[in-house]
């Protein structure tokens, strides 16, 4: 049988983050998992909670031309399995979002858009970089670097200074504009709940809360799951100037620039602010709102919708997501085609017959 790309892609990633999650992921496609496992190129762990490679399927990369060994290890430690669950979630997300997931430094090329993992990163250069962060990977796209966090009820908070100190030293910015996302692979509504909690601490104590971090972290942030939702959300946060641009996109010549930091615009007609709530930063709505009495209107995504509205009190103005794709033509780069035979750098097709992976 000949190996398609989107099968190569999940060995690969199989054998990156050393598993993959068993439980259902709008990532992983059931039916390239179904295949893989059936032709004993995947099988599910001793507790059912992940996927691995088999020895054939290593095997196959090997074959592939792809460097990669074994993880003769066997976790059983619920933490490390949920961090590693966690980061391949992540790889997933930003693999089917387009991006190089398969990087390991920090690169200063902006010609194309690729994904870190904080894992790799600190074990390729074999140093303490990122070492002290809680942030599961960067992704980098033209001049800006994306942020991750993982959202997790096992974590109380972040040392928000120490997480800014890291992610903006210039060998791991490259230059680029850091801009924070906060993530995970629940829906929206429940990774803002995680976000919004307050939590118990003493006095010895002196993380800050996710919550707190927002308000103490020097760039953007927002929320966003993994999801296709959270695909196209990113693809508007990759907008420069997004709020701007939202903002005269909805009001047309009915847009005046804010007169102030915390709103986005002001109705020419009416003179009601708005604030534009795509990137979902909570804290930063409700400030807004407290601070302008003519209780300002929010610019959100239907998605978004009963998240800002548990959390946030004002008249929400939905957008759609597709209807923002069509009108600042933005790519899907998701949607390429992936069930064409993949081909190894040399040109050759990756073929098995009967469990013996070739190269031809």
């Amino acid at each position: 049988m000949l190996l398609t790309k989107a099968e190569m892609e999940i060995l690969r990633l199989c054998a990156w983050c050393k598993e993959l999650p068993a439980r259902k992921s709008e990532n992983l496609p059931t039916e390239t998992i179904n295949e893989l496992s059936a032709c004993g190129f995947l099988r599910v762990t001793r507790n059912k909670l992940s996927y691995r490679l088999t020895l054939l399927g290593y095997e196959i990369l090997q074959n592939a031309g792809y460097d990669c060994y074994t993880d003769t290890a066997y976790r059983t430690d619920e933490h490390i399995i949920a961090r590693r669950h966690q980061g391949a979630e992540t790889a997933l997300f930003f693999n089917r979002f387009g991006a190089d997931v398969f990087v390991d430094t920090p690169c200063a090329e902006t010609r194309k858009d690729f994904y870190a993992s904080a894992y790799s990163i600190r074990t390729a250069t074999k140093s303490t970089l990122l070492n002290m962060t809680q942030l599961i990977g960067l992704y980098y796209s033209g001049e800006t670097m994306f942020v991750c966090y993982y959202v997790s009820d096992e974590v109380n908070g972040l040392y928000t200074n120490v997480e800014q100190r890291n992610f903006n030293m210039q060998t791991v910015t490259c230059g680029r504009k850091p801009f924070v996302i906060y993530a995970g692979a629940n829906s929206l509504l429940e990774i803002a709940d995680i976000v919004m909690t307050e939590r118990c601490r003493n006095e010895k104590q002196t993380y800050d809360t996710y919550t707190e971090a927002f308000e103490k972290f020097e760039c953007p942030v927002a929320i966003i799951p993994l999801n296709e939702d959270g695909i196209k959300t990113l693809e508007v946060l990759k907008l420069k100037d997004y709020r701007t641009q939202i903002a005269k996109a909805v009001l047309g010549e009915d847009y005046l620039p804010p007169e102030n930091d915390h709103t986005d615009a002001i109705s020419k007609s009416t003179g009601e602010s708005y604030i534009v709530g795509v990137d979902c930063n909570i804290p930063r709505i409700k400030k807004a709102m407290e601070l302008d009495t003519s209780a300002p209107n929010i610019i959100a995504f239907d998605y978004q919708v009963d998240t800002i509205n548990k959390y946030c009190w004002g008249d929400i103005r939905k957008i759609s997501l597709d209807e923002v794709e069509r009108v600042f033509r933005l790519p899907r780069k998701y949607q390429k085609n992936k069930n064409e035979p993949f081909k190894t750098k040399s040109g050759k097709y990756v073929d098995v017959h009967i469990n013996r992976p070739k190269a031809r």
